[in-house]
């Protein structure tokens, strides 16, 4: 009885901890950026999940931090934080000389 109720309290206390961050959709150097802010949310592996803000919040906290972020995508599934992200394109202004022509009829 007690090795039962032992091993249901080491699932669910194994089950309520971050194994795992995956991290697509985005160049590396954002994607380090990712990593070490949400490291400064508390989100690595070993972290409790209790602990942690839902993810709307994360995704909010992410685009206001992440100045390179169009859209980020966080999910939980599990033990395992999802996160897909999209960078922003910027598209510079190119200075147009435009040269009026005449035409004749």
């Amino acid at each position: 009885m007690a090795a039962t109720l032992l091993s249901g309290l080491l699932i669910l206390l194994l089950s309520n901890i971050v194994w795992k961050v995956e991290i697509t959709g985005v160049p590396i150097d954002i994607e380090k950026k990712i990593a070490k802010e949400l490291n400064n949310y508390g989100i690595h592996p070993g972290a409790w999940t209790f602990s942690l803000e839902p993810a709307s919040d994360i995704q909010q906290d992410l685009l206001r931090d992440i100045p390179e972020l169009l859209w980020v995508g966080v999910e939980k599934m599990g033990t395992t934080f999802h996160l897909e992200g999209v960078e922003k394109i910027v598209v510079k202004k190119r200075s147009c000389l435009r040269t009026k022509k005449s035409y004749r009829s």
